[in-house]
């Protein structure tokens, strides 16, 4: 096809971050991606580049920091004293998936190197890339419920047992793939392209209805619930006064006083994360009553007895390491679903030379939102990468641990020389079971 004059009429139909930008955006304008590589390389050459190098960048360090990440939270003293390990370790496996499939739709755009033509496989492709997209937010959304009633409602969040996150995990998991299983039906091999069949590129088509009321609930209420949770989670934390934004040990000292819900430590009122009513019973004692415990004591929480300062500072670090991911997912994903869902309203010019597009004013305003959809699309992505520096930042005994790997000493079992326990739950009394988190 003459590269010169393109024949491009209709509007693109895309997922918020799905699949279907996989077999190409811009297959679904019935011209070959290779002809609409060739407008985006003359008229927006930067996005180009930016999509043919970002993204290996993004490969190399996501798929590196979430194979560490992986391996750090799944080793069997930090599940034992964390609970949102089951968690975390879940969301760097999804990463580290998402990247490995991403490989394929970055071969097919923008280098124009077909890997995903085989009958099958296109339509399995679909369904796996969709789903670990979905479940990469559903995990995020699912721990901030947990850290939230944590914060907000112990009592309640006693029924999230240790026990029952990783059947929460598999229930995430199981709806990932039926939401993302429609699209084995969607996509077929076309010309030697997989691209959406012929019958459902057209408005109000199942097709259309299905991604937009997915993606819209997956990639816009989610993380905006995510949003809601977070800020109600920081106004309790700023009410008690007991979290800082740092890792940094926390000074136990004086005794602890718990009447309802309201803490006093050392004559100081505190509510909330850490205390034993506020803080789900992590690392702090909860007793009804107008019960005073010397913080010398120790207490059990579910079944674990810890030290006050060892467990309290544990809650705070993990409480901080789980707000950022959240947060971090939140202002990536939310730009990107507001910036396809309003691609219907920016029209394709009509056909004409190459050339001439630069000058029309319909061309020269969706080339400015197709370049500004990729980089936002490129910053959007980062969620899958960047987890491992949230990890690095808020999180002493990760720092340890990759220091030590990074020395060739391996992944240690030692841990920051004081006891500590992450838990989401409230403090079950009647438990005690020693286990030494040092």
């Amino acid at each position: 096809m003459d590269d010169s004059t393109l024949f491009l009429g209709a509007n693109i139909s895309a997922s918020p971050i799905g699949p279907q930008a996989a077999a190409g955006d811009e297959e679904e304008h019935n011209v070959s991606l290779r002809s609409f590589i060739a407008i985006a390389e003359h008229h927006a050459p930067y996005a180009i580049f930016i999509n043919k190098y970002v993204t290996p960048i993004w490969y190399v360090i996501g798929l590196t920091g979430n194979v560490i990440s992986a391996f750090f939270w799944s080793s069997q003293r930090i599940r034992t004293c964390n609970t949102a390990a089951v968690y975390l370790t879940s969301l760097a496996v999804a990463d580290f998936s998402y990247l490995a499939l991403h490989i394929f739709y970055e071969l097919e755009h923008p280098w124009l190197i077909h890997t995903l033509n085989v009958h099958g496989w296109c339509q399995l492709w679909n369904v796996l890339y969709m789903a670990a997209t979905y479940f990469c937010v559903l995990l995020v959304c699912a721990f901030t419920c947990e850290r939230f009633l944590s914060v907000c409602h112990p009592f309640k969040s006693e029924r999230f047992g240790r026990t029952r996150s990783p059947r929460i995990i598999l229930v995430l998991l199981l709806a990932s793939i039926i939401l993302g299983s429609p699209q084995a039906y969607f996509w077929q091999v076309t010309l030697g392209e997989c691209k959406v069949r012929e019958s459902e590129v057209v408005p109000e088509s199942f097709y259309t209805i299905w991604n937009w009321c997915t993606d819209m609930l997956i990639f816009g209420a989610l993380p905006a619930l995510v949003l809601v949770l977070n800020i109600c989670v920081l106004r309790k934390i700023r009410s008690a006064g007991r979290l800082r934004l740092s890792d940094s040990p926390v000074s136990q000292s004086g005794y602890t006083r718990v009447v309802g819900s309201t803490t006093k430590r050392g004559g100081s009122k505190t509510n909330g994360p850490g205390g034993g009513v506020g803080g789900g019973g992590e690392g702090v004692r909860s007793v009804k009553g107008g019960t005073t415990i010397p913080s010398s004591h120790t207490n059990s929480v579910n079944g674990t007895t810890t030290s006050t300062s060892g467990g309290s500072h544990n809650f705070t670090a993990t409480t901080v390491t789980l707000l950022w991911v959240s947060f971090y997912l939140i202002f990536t994903t939310l730009p990107v679903t507001i910036v396809y869902a309003i691609q219907t309203a920016i029209p394709l010019g009509r056909p004409m030379p190459l050339e001439d597009m630069g000058k029309d004013p319909a061309w020269q305003t969706y080339i400015s939102y197709y370049a500004a959809r990729v980089i936002i699309r490129e910053i959007g992505m980062s969620h899958h990468v960047g987890n491992v520096f949230i990890y690095l930042a808020t999180s002493r005994r990760f720092r340890r641990q990759l220091s030590k790997l990074c020395s060739r000493r391996g992944w240690a079992s030692t841990g920051d020389g004081h006891t500590e326990t992450t838990n989401f739950h409230s403090m079950h009394p009647l438990q005690s079971r020693k286990i030494s988190c040092r």
